[in-house]
C-alpha cells in the first residue's frame, strides 16, 4: 500500500544555533533550573567541558565551564533525572564523573567510576533509577554499571567482561552492550 507522508510546510530551512570553534559539542536536554520558571534547551561542549543555554532571545549563552585536571575532558551525556541536571565528565587518561546541579549556580560532585568514561545512560521504570554504563578508552578493559537514586551514586555491576558502551531498560531489567565482542548482558 502507498503512504504519503504530507509534510507540507513543517519542514523549514535549518538554522544555526551554535557554531563550536574550538571545543566539540555533545549533548542536549531540555531543563528547568530551579526559580527559573521556565524551560530551556541546554547542550553540552567539550575540550574543554562546558554547559550552554539557548535562551528564546536565540542567544546561546555559557553558563558553566568545568575546571577538570585535563582541558580536553569531556562531556559524555547530559540528561534530567530528579529535577537536577545531571552530567558525565570523563577524559582517555582519567575517571569518569558525575555531577548534578538544580539551580546552575551549585553543581554537586555525586561520584566517580574507576573507567575513563561514564558512556551511556538509561531511566529504569521498574525501580524508577538513573542506570549508567562506564567503559574506557577502546573496547578493552572490564565494564561496570553503576546506579543513581537521585542523591548516591554506587556500583551495580563490575564484573562484565568489556567496557560497556550501551545500556537500556526493558521491562525489569537492565541491557548492557559491551565491546568489540558484542556481548549483550541482562542484569
Amino acid at each position: 500500500s502507498d503512504i504519503d507522508h504530507e509534510m507540507g510546510d513543517y519542514l523549514t530551512q535549518a538554522n544555526l544555533i551554535k557554531e563550536f570553534t574550538s571545543e566539540v559539542g555533545s549533548s542536549l536536554v531540555e531543563f528547568s533550573p530551579a526559580g527559573a520558571g521556565a524551560t530551556s534547551m541546554f547542550f553540552a561542549a567539550s575540550h574543554p567541558p562546558s554547559l550552554y543555554m539557548y535562551s528564546d532571545s536565540g542567544e546561546a549563552t555559557l553558563i558553566k565551564t568545568f575546571n577538570e585536571e585535563l582541558d580536553d575532558s569531556e562531556i559524555s551525556f547530559i540528561t534530567v533525572f530528579q529535577n537536577s541536571l545531571i552530567v558525565s565528565i570523563g577524559h582517555h587518561s582519567g575517571i569518569g564523573k558525575l555531577y548534578k546541579t538544580r539551580d546552575l549556580e551549585s553543581y554537586d560532585f555525586v561520584g566517580s567510576v574507576s573507567q575513563n568514561y561514564i558512556s551511556d545512560f538509561t531511566r529504569s521504570p521498574y525501580d524508577q533509577l538513573l542506570y549508567m554504563s562506564s567503559s574506557s578508552d577502546g573496547s578493552s578493559g572490564i565494564g561496570a554499571i553503576y546506579k543513581f537514586d537521585g542523591d548516591v551514586m554506587s556500583l551495580y555491576k563490575d564484573d562484565l567482561s568489556e567496557s560497556v558502551n550501551a545500556i537500556t531498560a526493558f521491562d525489569r531489567f537492565i541491557y548492557a552492550a559491551t565491546g568489540s565482542s558484542g556481548i549483550i548482558y541482562r542484569l
